[in-house]
């Protein structure tokens, strides 16, 4: 299992019969596509990703050259397929909120914590991972500090922000740094950003850790007249290596 990784990567809770606050039939402009211009780590590989949304607004398919990953919406739950019949399912309590997650294959399983129906933790059965995250005043995630049974002493990624904001979780998806290995990862991010702080949030300017290999990764942006996010640039620096990671992303405007 690898750690939290400061990559892009590529969710919704909603019930069968009504829209919720991840609907992009609100927005404007939808996201309908975005690419990788590096190797990339985890979930995405270098290319192009389209982006589909079903009636209700909600996403649908993201289709890459190796695949086509689906989102189905249930009464209480989500469910994910992707690759070799592979399906993971996120279940969700009485508040609409996800609370653990389970797959197909094999016995992982994934447990979210709240506090004042924030996320204050994620665990996965797999190697007993947990994250455990704090807000600042403005309620954007300041500090996550990932435990590894494996691993000496925890590690503490604390996060900086622009005075810039936006509300499409897909630029959460695409910006902040990966909760979890292993198949559970999935569009964890996507489906769980409202929980992380509400729904609008700022832009991410700089992420540095603090374990056995210091590192920081610094954030751009381009936006179109808009104000749209069209392309986001992440470089990393530290452990002994750099590296850059950037995506273009396209919109379709109403």
């Amino acid at each position: 299992m690898q750690k939290i990784l400061l990559i892009f990567t590529v969710s919704v809770i909603i019930s069968a019969c009504k829209k919720d606050s991840n609907s992009h039939a609100e927005y404007p402009c939808q996201i309908t596509k975005f690419n990788r211009m590096d190797t990339g780590y985890g979930d995405y590989d270098q290319g192009d990703y389209d982006l589909s949304y079903n009636s209700e607004g909600n996403l649908d398919k993201i289709t890459s050259s190796s695949g086509t990953r689906s989102l189905f919406y249930e009464e209480a739950k989500t469910m994910v397929t992707y690759g070799n019949n592979n399906i993971l399912t996120y279940a969700q309590n009485i508040k609409n909120q996800i609370n653990y997650i389970t797959t197909n294959k094999g016995s992982e399983k994934v447990y979210v914590s709240y506090e004042n129906d924030r996320i204050s933790k994620i665990r996965t059965t797999i190697d007993n991972i947990t994250e455990n995250f704090t807000y600042n005043k403005n309620g954007d995630i300041e500090k996550v500090v990932h435990t590894w049974d494996l691993d000496k002493e925890p590690s503490e990624y604390t996060i900086s922000y622009k005075d810039e904001k936006y509300t499409n979780p897909l630029i959460f998806e695409l910006t902040f740094p990966n909760l979890i290995n292993g198949d559970a990862r999935h569009f964890l991010k996507y489906i769980l950003s409202n929980n992380f702080g509400g729904k609008e949030k700022r832009l991410i300017d700089k992420i540095t850790s603090k374990n056995s290999n210091n590192s920081a990764t610094n954030y751009s942006y381009v936006k179109d007249k808009k104000g749209n996010i069209t392309k986001i640039v992440a470089s990393f620096s530290g452990a002994g290596y750099s590296q850059i990671s950037s995506s273009d992303v396209v919109y379709d405007c109403k």
